[in-house]
C-alpha cells in the first residue's frame, strides 16, 4: 500500500485503526523496515521486486516525461522469479499498468491479470480465485496492486460539518501549478 501512512496501521502505532490489516500482518511475512526507492509506482514496485533502487541495479527504467522507456534487463531476477526457484507458485493482479506485463513487472508470476482502474472488490475476487487455483499444497506469492488509494478523496458528510469554521488557505488546493 504505497499511499499508507506508517503511523496509522495498528501494528506499528499501537492503535485499533486497522484490525483486518493487522491479522494479515501477524500472519504473514512482513518486512517492517522497508522503505521505497521512489515516489511513484513504476520505480518504487521496481524496487520491492528486484532488491534495490533501479539505479544501483543497473538501470534508469524511464524517460524524461517520466514513462516507463527501459526495459528491465533479462538478467535481473525480481522476487517472483527467485521463490519460484524454490517451489512458490504467484500470481498478480493488478488495477495499476505501471505494474502489468506490459512494463515487464509482471515477469516471474506464473499468472497475471490487469485492467487500468481496476475497482478493488474485483481486484480481491481475481486474487482470491487465484489462491482457489493455487490449491493448499504449496506455498504461494500473490501480489495485489490496488489503484484505488490514487483516487481523490471524498469523505461523508459527516466529516464536513465544521469546515466552515476554519481560516480560509492562501492557494488552490483545486488548481495545478499553483
Amino acid at each position: 500500500i504505497d499511499t499508507l501512512r506508517r503511523d496509522r496501521v495498528g501494528r506499528y502505532a499501537g492503535l485499533d485503526t486497522t484490525p483486518f490489516l493487522d491479522e494479515l500482518l501477524a500472519e504473514g511475512v512482513v518486512f517492517d523496515d522497508h522503505r521505497s526507492c521512489a515516489n511513484w509506482t513504476y520505480p518504487s514496485v521496481l524496487c520491492a521486486l528486484g532488491g534495490g533502487d533501479t539505479m544501483d541495479l543497473g538501470f534508469v527504467p524511464f524517460s524524461e516525461d517520466g514513462e516507463p522507456s527501459t526495459p528491465i534487463p533479462d538478467d535481473l531476477l525480481l522476487l517472483p522469479d527467485y521463490l519460484a526457484q524454490v517451489g512458490y507458485r504467484s500470481a498478480l493482479v493488478s488495477g495499476n499498468p505501471y505494474v502489468s506485463t506490459e512494463v515487464g513487472i509482471a515477469r516471474g508470476y506464473e499468472t497475471s491479470f490487469w485492467e487500468a482502474g481496476m475497482p478493488s472488490p474485483v481486484l480481491v475476487q481475481m486474487g482470491l480465485e487465484q489462491l482457489d487455483a493455487f490449491g493448499g499444497e504449496t506455498p504461494w506469492l500473490l501480489h495485489l496492486h490496488f489503484v484505488d488509494p490514487h483516487d481523490p478523496y471524498n469523505p461523508p458528510e459527516e466529516y464536513l460539518d465544521g469546515l466552515q469554521g476554519l481560516a480560509p488557505i492562501p492557494w488552490n488546493l483545486a488548481a495545478s501549478g499553483d
